[in-house]
């Protein structure tokens, strides 16, 4: 059995934990609080980028056909010409020459497909679909 000491000493031991615990209550709360207000106060700002965004969104030119803007590409899905699809259509990388269209496939590296004719068979943003015909060195991989 447990003498009196000992149980004054874990009692005590308790308070300590238990005092411990009080205060990282109220540091958490503290940062909840100011976290809260931080995001109160950003929201107005949020709202107005965004307002200015679907503003100049809305003031982009039309393209001529077979030309596309890159937001509207991301995401969609690739297809090779057997209709399998590749990946997800992720970015455009600008070259100088040409650019370079960057396929996320699931599992692999992303692949690096050139904007080009000849291996861009299709982009059909009615559809939502991408059509590509995969060079011999990305097979290869």
């Amino acid at each position: 059995m447990a003498s009196a000491r000992d149980i004054q000493s874990r009692i005590k031991s308790v308070q300590d934990t238990m005092k411990i615990t009080n205060a990282m209550y109220l540091i958490s709360s503290t940062k909840v609080k100011k976290a809260r207000r931080a995001l109160t106060e950003a929201l107005p700002h949020f709202e107005q980028s965004e307002e200015l965004i679907a503003e100049i969104l809305r003031d982009l030119p039309e393209l001529e056909e077979g030309r596309f803007y890159v937001a509207d590409l991301i995401g969609l899905p690739v297809y090779d010409e057997q209709g399998e699809q590749i990946g997800t259509f992720k970015d455009a990388l600008s070259t100088g020459s040409n650019d370079v269209y960057v396929i996320a496939v699931p599992g692999q590296k992303d692949y690096l497909l050139p904007a080009l004719k000849k291996y861009v068979k299709e982009i059909n943003l009615a559809e939502k679909r991408i059509v590509v015909e995969l060079p011999e060195w990305v097979e290869a991989e």
